[in-house]
């Protein structure tokens, strides 16, 4: 009975880790998509506003 339980602790364990895992992974794209345009953004006022000194 005490194996049982053990065998079924581990695989509840492993069912977590590997569900963990992946959707930790899946949130990476979706960040570096958030800082690329995030990045663009700022990159685009900064060139718009140096433009427009420039003008002035």
């Amino acid at each position: 009975m005490n194996e049982k339980k053990a065998f079924a602790k581990r695989m509840i364990d492993d069912d977590i880790g590997f569900d963990l895992i992946p959707s930790f992974l899946s949130v990476i794209p979706v960040l570096r998509v958030f800082l690329a345009s995030l990045l663009g953004v700022l990159l685009g006022v900064y060139l718009e506003c140096w433009l427009l000194k420039d003008n002035f």
